[in-house]
């Protein structure tokens, strides 16, 4: 590689793209290894090699996990390459110093920049690098286990669903915006809203829609029917012919069905629940005669469509919004309707932020713990909530689950001494 470019330089002096890579592949003969029995990490010497020690050893559990799943173990150690900035790890990928992600796999070489705080042309902040590398991961088993022929959404889609963490809000919210306004990609169009997106939100609402989709195969075909639909890629077939052979049906009808399900999992998440706002806000108009402009629900209507919807999310958010104003402390009443809010609509981390900092002003550490575990799992760039919990762990003598949880924050805070 380094001669091929030196000569491409020599051929072209005004490549940039050639001479940045030049310049990468030149800084790279120098850099640390560390050596796993299945990872081999590489990185620039000096402060990084404190995380890239650590590396092989962690990566180990994620390596069983996400290869028992998709039964397939690559065939070689996979490379790590930790960059020292962001501009080192968009040389790496694409021969140029910008590109909007943190990680990427070729395959059995994983990239990605260093997980720190700075300067935002050099870095683009902390995360849980564990996690996403896992995902990553999923990338380097699937590719061979496909000799690359897997489809570009179920790749991601799969290295999405293997991750940890829980679908986001954000997420949640994406895909219900998309179901109500018939916005849900199909089959051709998810694969075009990764590579060439027309809207900003393309490309997170094809890695939620993608990994709710392997969701519903798992859900009614099992496991069994995603692994066979990887041996069928493996072997050349088309993703048409494959869903036929593997699902028995076409894609058109899985997208039918797969449009049943995600109506059902709205529901479930709390997302279209009945009457909507715009019904309410509907029925106001007809009653008053307003036309355009903002319409407000009076707390006495808020009050009366709670009487008859104790557990509607919508109704009981509104209301919440208004009652907490402010820094306002929540009283008894109130923690009996956020608790019900956060069980009418899991996903939203709101009403748990809350009841964490109400029960931690009261010293009701136990109390608080329970929130905080709901945070910390949806956290993958924020360690303060496994940093609290690794506290109050650590208080109850439970030593053992405070490590779990100051490792954590440890992998998303790599560079913090503390």
């Amino acid at each position: 590689a380094l001669a091929a470019l030196r000569k491409a330089v020599e051929l072209d002096a005004f490549d940039q793209r050639a001479r940045h890579s030049l310049t990468l592949v030149e800084m790279l003969a120098d850099w640390k290894r560390y050596e796993g029995k299945h990872f081999v990490v590489r990185c620039k010497p000096g402060i990084d090699e404190a995380l890239a020690a650590w590396m092989p050893q962690a990566l180990d559990a994620v390596r069983a996990d996400v290869t028992a799943w998709l039964g397939h173990v690559p065939g070689r150690p996979t490379v790590i390459e930790l960059h020292p900035d962001h501009k080192s790890f968009a040389v790496r990928i694409t021969g140029m110093p910008w590109i909007h992600t943190i990680a990427a796999s070729t395959g059995p070489l994983i990239a990605l920049e260093a997980p720190r705080e700075g300067a935002p042309a050099l870095h683009l902040g902390t995360f849980d690098w564990q996690e996403v590398l896992r995902h990553e991961y999923v990338h380097t088993v699937t590719l061979e286990q496909t000799r690359n022929r897997i489809p570009h959404w179920f790749t991601e889609a799969l290295a999405t669903h293997l991750e940890t963490r829980p679908r986001s809000w954000e997420a949640v919210q994406l895909l219900a915006q998309a179901y109500e306004s018939d916005g849900l990609f199909d089959l051709d169009s998810i694969n075009l809203a990764f590579v060439r997106p027309k809207k900003k939100n393309d490309r997170p609402q094809a890695y939620a829609q993608g990994a709710w989709m392997v969701e519903f195969i798992e859900k009614e075909w099992g496991r069994e029917a995603i692994l066979k639909l990887l041996d069928r890629y493996r072997e050349g077939t088309d993703e048409s012919k494959a869903f036929a052979d593997v699902l028995a049906i076409d894609r058109a009808e899985f997208m039918g069905r797969f449009h049943a399900h995600a109506e059902k999992d709205l529901r479930a998440w709390g997302m279209l629940a009945e009457p909507t706002l715009a019904k309410v806000v509907e029925d106001i108009r007809a009653e008053t005669g307003a036309k355009d402009g903002a319409v407000e629900i009076s707390d006495e209507r808020l009050d009366a469509l709670l009487a008859k919807h104790p557990a509607h999310p919508d109704f009981l958010e509104l209301w919440l919004r208004r009652k907490l104003k402010g820094d306002a402390t929540p009283d008894a009443a109130t923690v009996e309707r956020l608790q019900a809010y956060a069980a009418a609509r899991p996903a939203d981390p709101w009403p748990h932020r809350v009841l964490a900092k109400a029960a931690l002003a009261a010293g009701d550490t136990a109390g608080a713990a329970a929130h905080l575990e709901v945070l910390d799992r949806n956290a993958d760039n924020d360690a303060n909530f496994a940093l609290e919990l690794a506290r109050i762990e650590r208080g109850r003598k439970n030593l053992p689950r405070a490590l779990e949880h100051v490792t954590k924050a440890a992998r998303i805070k790599a560079y913090d001494p503390a």
